[in-house]
């Protein structure tokens, strides 16, 4: 199941106008959305992989549903920032548009992800599997709060 996280990121990688292929200095130089993105999928990631210390005292099972639960929504995540940051719209409906669109999807993905879960999977501890679904959650909310206050300073 770890396999999804490197997945994700070729994913993220691969979208044109995403990461420049700029090279400044010798270094590589990622898009300010790229950079946005990866920053707050890296806190969402330690914020679950916390949770997921703190199932240990439990049991495997609500290790393994905590990973699943942070999985779910931090693959959803992704997948809205991939599909609203790279479309480009020219009109302000087209954005509101694409932004609902995205939302749609990732509330598709939730969803479907969470109904396989509960259906195929022997044994599944919900609280855990919630808890580390919404630590990703709250952890990306503060984090988006954060980079958003800083962008508003510069």
């Amino acid at each position: 199941m770890l396999y999804i996280i490197p997945l994700v990121l070729a994913v993220v990688a691969l979208q044109p106008g995403l990461i420049s292929a700029k090279v400044f200095k010798g270094r590589l130089a990622l898009s300010r959305r790229a950079v946005l993105i990866v920053k707050t999928v890296a806190v969402q990631s330690m914020c679950v992989l916390l949770v997921v210390g703190i199932s240990s005292f439990e049991n495997k099972v609500a290790v393994f549903s905590s990973l699943l639960g942070g999985l779910v929504f931090i693959v959803a995540s992704a997948w809205f920032a991939i599909r609203s940051f790279t479309r480009r719209a020219h009109k302000a409906e087209q954005v509101v548009f694409y932004l609902y669109l995205a939302e749609v999807e990732k509330f598709s993905i939730v969803v479907v992800a969470l109904a396989t879960i509960f259906l195929l999977m022997d044994e599944v501890d919900p609280l855990a599997l919630f808890a580390g679904f919404f630590a990703a959650q709250i952890s990306g909310l503060i984090v988006s709060a954060k980079l958003f206050s800083q962008s508003k300073k510069v």
